[in-house]
């Protein structure tokens, strides 16, 4: 079932919200998870990009002074109890680089079921917008690394496949939907900007910003278990993100229920 969990800060953060995506990336996967399952915690920092793991920027709460915020969302069942534990045992006291930060207290601000995200959409469901709040990019799998940084049907569909079928017990027919996505999925709808971030000294991650729609064409003749399988994925994205980079913040994505 993927949460959700969202970690309450109080502290003074100097810069902007991407300056910590390596300390939390570090935290959570180094210190939480590698205390109580460093195996695991291993071969999630190996896999990269694809991971049941994404953690956002450290947003700060413009309610208060000195609180901040940041959410870790779990996409694998099997990694809660041991992410619980790693925080439990850990310091409540965190420095993400020279900044010092008090952990105040943790919540599940959000979860689904699988059986949810697998719930038939409405029968005049055509298309669905969504945003990704922060840079969002894909990686090309060859010798020589090549980013892609314009809205795609088939990378971004395929980074939600790709992350839902490692960690669903349900796995989708990916060879089916991925056919269908190149032929009769399309943008009908963008706008935003690319936008670059310092993730670590010296490196800028350039990615998209902005709101994307996606239509699917010819709706009436569209294969039922391809419409159903893409809509349980723009669910889903709500949680796993999209792209590359997930688990230092980068392709944050929001998808309204439908």
């Amino acid at each position: 079932m993927p949460q959700i969990l969202r970690f309450h800060l109080q502290g003074t953060s100097k810069g902007g919200p991407f300056q910590h995506a390596k300390g939390l990336y570090a935290l959570v996967l180094r210190q939480w998870l590698a205390g109580v399952v460093p195996e695991a915690a291993t071969q999630i920092h190996n896999a990269y990009q694809l991971g049941p793991l994404a953690i956002s920027p450290l947003w700060h709460n413009l309610n208060s002074k000195n609180a901040n915020f940041f959410d870790v969302v779990v996409l694998a069942d099997w990694l809660v109890n041991p992410l619980l534990e790693g925080i439990e045992t850990s310091p409540k006291e965190i420095r993400l680089g020279p900044q010092a930060f008090h952990l105040m207290r943790w919540e599940v601000s959000d979860s689904a079921t699988w059986q949810d995200l697998l719930m038939p959409p409405p029968d005049d469901w055509r298309q669905f917008t969504f945003e990704l709040v922060t840079p969002t990019a894909h990686h090309q799998r060859h010798p020589f690394r090549k980013s892609i940084v314009l809205p795609s049907p088939e990378l971004y569909i395929g980074s939600w496949l790709e992350r839902w079928n490692l960690c669903c017990e349900v796995k989708l027919d990916a060879d089916a939907l991925r056919r269908v996505v190149e032929e009769r999925v399309a943008i009908s709808a963008a706008s935003g900007a690319t936008r670059s971030v310092p993730l670590d000294p010296g490196r800028l991650f350039i990615g998209f910003e902005g709101q994307v729609r996606f239509a699917l064409l010819e709706p009436k003749t569209f294969p039922e278990p391809e419409r159903h399988a893409l809509a349980a994925l723009a669910r889903f994205a709500n949680f796993a993100g999209t792209g590359v980079e997930t688990m230092r913040g980068m392709g944050q994505t929001r998808c309204p229920n439908f």
